[in-house]
């Protein structure tokens, strides 16, 4: 029979972030899938196979849509049923959940991005337990899972530089922060100190470059960096130790914007 499958057309003037439930899940844990739509853009969506259809949803909003059928992002929203509430914390609309970047500020552009870091809590230990751990057969796996420093927590990090005299000020004086961390994750548009508070995991952490600045391959504002992150399949996952944590997020973003 093949997966459960519809079209979702977005039928509102911004992006959308929708998901998909398997018909098992009736606390909507974890989603099956996560789409982006842009305005006016159809995809089909997909969920484990179920003759009955599948459940798509958006925000806190779900929709019982049959297979093969066509379903409008506002449909969802006024004909849908209440879902939200038990699910992890991405399971939102990250539109509007835990939003930190305000409407005046998504319109800001970013044309250099960095990775920053810092040491974890108690890195010595990690250290020292991660070498011991390599007298087992399976853990360099999980050891060498991440890059170089390997207790250091990774966070991204955009900015706006100009030669202009016309630039504006409060893009040269913000900066677009990006974080995915084992509490949750984040995004933000601060100042320098916003931004190095944002990323610590601990208060009193020394916060440094892993990869310094570096022109982005085109000027992108702080919606669209926000919405590119959030495609990203690490962000529809769990936080890993091994396989999705924030190195992993921090360098595929880097690398996607910036060659």
């Amino acid at each position: 029979m093949g997966n459960a499958n519809c079209k979702v057309h977005n039928n509102t003037n911004k992006s959308v972030f929708i998901r998909t439930y398997n018909s098992s899940d009736h606390v909507y844990y974890q989603p099956n899938t996560c789409y982006w739509l842009e305005p006016n853009e159809t995809a089909k969506v997909e969920a484990a196979a179920d003759a009955r259809g599948l459940k798509v949803a958006w925000g806190p909003k779900c929709f019982w849509a049959d297979n093969k059928s066509l379903l409008t992002v506002t449909k969802i929203k006024l004909e849908g049923y209440q879902c939200g509430g038990k699910g992890k914390k991405h399971s939102f609309d990250p539109i509007i959940y835990e939003y930190a970047i305000s409407e005046e500020e998504s319109d800001l552009r970013f044309n250099q991005c960095a990775i920053m870091k810092h040491p974890l809590e108690k890195k010595a230990a990690i250290e020292t337990g991660r070498a011991l751990a390599l007298l087992t057969p399976a853990a360099p796996v999980a050891v060498f899972s991440y890059c170089v420093g390997i207790a250091d927590h990774w966070f991204f990090v955009a900015r706006f530089q100009s030669d202009s005299r016309k630039r504006k000020r409060q893009e040269c004086d913000r900066y677009f922060v990006a974080n995915w961390d084992t509490p949750g994750g984040g995004f933000a548009v601060a100042d320098w100190p916003g931004v190095c508070d944002f990323g610590r995991t601990y208060n009193g952490a020394c916060v440094r470059f892993e990869k310094d600045w570096t022109h982005m391959n085109e000027t992108l504002t702080a919606h669209e960096l926000y919405a590119l992150a959030y495609r990203f399949p690490n962000m529809q996952r769990s936080y890993h130790l091994v396989d999705n944590h924030c190195q992993h997020f921090a360098t595929k973003l880097y690398k996607q914007v910036s060659t």
